[in-house]
């Protein structure tokens, strides 16, 4: 966001007058940033903004293990299933299963996103590319 006004505009004309020209003199008026390589897009009002406006993408995540869920607010899975989250917060995130409908929370570390490299039988996340080699060999 960029600074709309940066002194103020007497009648005549002159700078640094003390008499505002908004109703609220002390709600600044901002504008987009002139700079920013963000382009909003016909229907994105603050959506850029932290905690401000929705973002229309769900998160969708599938299941790396089974889980039976230990609490009532649980949500219980198998191998495979996919979950939109709805919360993050911490280690357990709340979902609900596309299969099922059901909302409970899950484990993180027991999903991972979609279209990520995680969801692949192949690959492993703590082993790093030599150790790989290594077990090649």
């Amino acid at each position: 966001m960029g600074c709309m006004k940066s002194k103020f505009l007497q009648a005549g004309g002159n700078t640094f007058s003390k008499t505002e020209t908004s109703a609220n003199p002390h709600c600044p008026v901002y504008v987009p940033d002139p700079t920013s390589t963000i382009k909003p897009g016909p229907n994105s009002n603050n959506r850029n903004t932290p905690g401000i406006g929705e973002g229309s993408e769900d998160i969708i995540v599938v299941a790396l293990y089974d889980y039976e869920a230990i609490h009532h607010e649980d949500l219980s899975f198998q191998k495979g299933d996919q979950m939109v989250v709805l919360e993050e917060s911490g280690e357990w995130w709340k979902a609900r299963s596309l299969a099922t409908r059901k909302e409970g929370y899950i484990p993180s570390n027991y999903v991972a996103r979609v279209d990520s490299l995680e969801t692949e039988e192949w690959f492993f996340k703590g082993i790093s590319r030599k150790d790989a080699e290594r077990q090649l060999l």
